[in-house]
């Protein structure tokens, strides 16, 4: 029998995965240069950028890019407590969430429009580096940011944290995240072609 908990989890964290797999997801087709979507009393914003913006942020020179505030300001905020709370939970809890995690590795690790879109990059700025590598790097920080959409909805079994759910905005009309402007609250992105 599955608890009250899961049952309530399960359609969040599948959400996720359905972005994931979904034919929009790295297309560029169903975007917009820049819009806003409310959640509650905030308004969070998306806005496509150049591949020189996104190359710029990755620099790991730099310790303050879009970047690394999302990594840091975004997304650490839900991964460091999801992991304490973590260490307690009932089995059940940690296959499900495992289980989702895993189900969207698959589903970018399959997607095709990742190679061509990783190779895109690459011939727009010869500091990307191979397709490859780019290849590798994209998907890994796909796959980052979509777990921390999973852990957010994990820990408040709602759509509650507004940065994370601007992440799987993004991701669900096809655009690629790189980073996040705290001054303006908006995702950054690239648009796949």
């Amino acid at each position: 029998m599955v608890s009250p908990e899961i049952a309530a989890l399960e359609p969040l964290l599948a959400e996720v995965v359905q972005v994931a797999d979904s034919e929009v997801f790295l297309s560029g087709t169903d975007s917009r240069d820049s819009w806003t979507v409310e959640f509650g009393v905030y308004s969070l914003g998306c806005a496509v950028r150049p591949v020189s913006d996104y190359v710029a942020s990755i620099d790991a020179t730099e310790p303050d890019t879009p970047y690394v505030s999302l990594q840091n300001d975004v997304l650490s905020v839900v991964e460091a407590p999801y992991r304490a709370l973590n260490s307690y939970a009932p089995q059940e809890f940690k296959r499900t969430v495992g289980g989702t995690i895993e189900s969207i590795s698959k589903a970018i690790d399959r997607n095709p429009r990742l190679a061509s879109f990783a190779q895109q990059v690459s011939q727009s700025d010869s500091r990307i580096g191979d397709v490859t590598e780019s290849r590798g790097y994209m998907g890994t920080s796909i796959a980052q940011q979509l777990a921390g959409v999973v852990y957010s909805r994990a820990l408040t079994l709602s759509r509650r944290y507004a940065p994370t759910e601007m992440l799987l905005e993004a991701y669900r009309a096809g655009l690629f995240v790189f980073g996040w402007d705290w001054e303006e609250e908006v995702v950054l992105c690239l648009r796949p072609e």
